[in-house]
Parts: C-alpha cells; sequence; structure tokens
C-alpha cells in the first residue's frame, strides 16, 4: 500500500493548538502526500478560525456537524466523505487532534 492510497481521518472537538502543531508535523515530515480529512464534531464559533486555518494552511478536508455528535458518528461522517471523495483509497488511518498520537505513532501503524 503506497501512502497516497491513505487517507488520514482526524476527529476534532474543541481543539486547541496541538491540533496545528499536528497537521504540520504531517505535512513537514517526509513530503507525504497524504489526504486529511478533518471532521469538527460541532466545536461552535469559537474554533472556527482554527479549523480555517487547519483548512487553509493544512490543505485538510473539513467536514463539521452543527452540533457535538459523539466520536463514533464523526468517524462515519469522514468515512462516508472518504467513499463519496476518494474512492481509490485503499485505506484510512485515524488520528487524535489532542496530541495523544503522534506523526511517528501513525507511520508505525502503515509500516
Amino acid at each position: 500500500m503506497m501512502y497516497q492510497d491513505v487517507v488520514i481521518v482526524i476527529p476534532a472537538y474543541e481543539p486547541d493548538e496541538r491540533l496545528l502543531e499536528l497537521l504540520k508535523n504531517i505535512r513537514d515530515k517526509e513530503n507525504h502526500a497524504f489526504d486529511i480529512v478533518l471532521v469538527d464534531d460541532g466545536s461552535g464559533l469559537k474554533f472556527a478560525s482554527l479549523f480555517a486555518t487547519a483548512q487553509s494552511n493544512y490543505a485538510c478536508h473539513l467536514q463539521r456537524h452543527a452540533e457535538n455528535k459523539g466520536k463514533g458518528r464523526t468517524l462515519k461522517t469522514a468515512i462516508s466523505y472518504i467513499l463519496d471523495n476518494f474512492p481509490n483509497s485503499k485505506g484510512i488511518v485515524t488520528i487524535d487532534s489532542d496530541g495523544q498520537h503522534t506523526y511517528e505513532d501513525m507511520m508505525k501503524c502503515l509500516a
């Protein structure tokens, strides 16, 4: 499986700067051309600029829930988006927005 065949899914509810650090790390490392689907799980207007930065600076495909629906529904939203927009993808990897998982952790899953 090639890295370009994998889509990264990041569910996020009221994220902080660690989300942007994670995205920067993913984009900067080894020039992997991953598609990233970022799902805002009803974070509200207070977080709109952070999601806008993620979308514009790190080329994320942003999906939004108007209200918090939980991680399970957020993953379903992402998977539905991937099936519609990346029909040739061979896999997905999910990574949390809070820094719990690192780029290195993600790459170990793909090895």
